[in-house]
């Protein structure tokens, strides 16, 4: 007969990675709504130049560079008329073409001619937003913030069911950081079904090898255990 779960709530480390689990999925469907509208955005573009685009000449004024952090642009600006009207675009173009360009130099380029500030170097291609990019780090992010909720519903289902048993420190590592150092302790437990078991889990404070501690697990499945008490969950007052 199942016991009455324990009445839980979470502790400091608790609350902190459940507000970076919701931080990091409010940050994917952001990130999400914004790739989208980007790549939206750019197939639109590259529509337009397809379907209404038109040739002309055109002439490079300046050949410059976009500094941002360690990233770099190799930036065109060049001109050309658009239904009599002189216009100017900055254009992100191959570090080979960037390379070989030269102010005065006379180009080709396409434009729509309803949206003049939409145009390219022929041969240079704007560059548009991957597909996969779209899908790739949001979904990683989702990925992330679930695996955070996991493991947190883990450590809490373990304090509301899991049942106590003698545990031993077998060895104890810290890894410092910039913030607070990360102590992982490893430890073996004698379940009260028979045999040895093996964990490992953060703890807050460096234990001697050999130390005695407390360990809840899951009956139901071994392999899911954590030391007693543990910095992500508490017993509520």
């Amino acid at each position: 007969m199942r016991s009455t779960p324990r009445s839980v709530a979470l502790a400091a480390g608790g609350k902190g990675m459940t507000a970076g689990a919701i931080i990091l999925l409010a940050s994917a469907i952001g990130m999400g709504i914004l790739f989208a509208s980007i790549a939206r955005s750019d197939a639109d573009r590259a529509r337009l130049l397809q379907t209404q685009g038109e040739d002309t000449d055109g002439t490079i004024m300046r050949v410059w560079e976009r500094r941002s952090g360690k990233s770099t642009q190799h930036m065109v600006t060049y001109t050309f008329f658009a239904r009599g009207v002189l216009r100017s675009l900055d254009q992100d173009v191959s570090r080979s073409s960037w390379n070989a360009a030269t102010a005065g130099e006379h180009i080709r380029v396409r434009y729509v001619p309803s949206k003049p500030d939409i145009g390219y170097w022929i041969g240079n291609p704007l560059e548009q937003m991957p597909i996969w990019l779209v899908l790739v780090f949001p979904t990683a992010m989702l990925a992330i913030a679930f695996f955070i909720w996991l493991n947190v519903r883990r450590y809490r289902y373990l304090l509301e069911n899991g049942r106590p048993a003698a545990g031993v420190v077998t060895r104890c590592r810290v890894f410092r950081g910039k913030g607070r150092p990360t102590i992982t302790a490893n430890y073996e437990y004698l379940p009260s079904e028979g045999g040895v078991r093996k964990g490992r889990a953060n703890i807050a404070a460096e234990l001697p090898v050999g130390s005695v501690i407390t360990v809840l697990y899951n009956p139901e499945n071994q392999s899911r255990s954590m030391p007693y008490p543990s910095q992500m969950v508490r017993l509520s007052d």
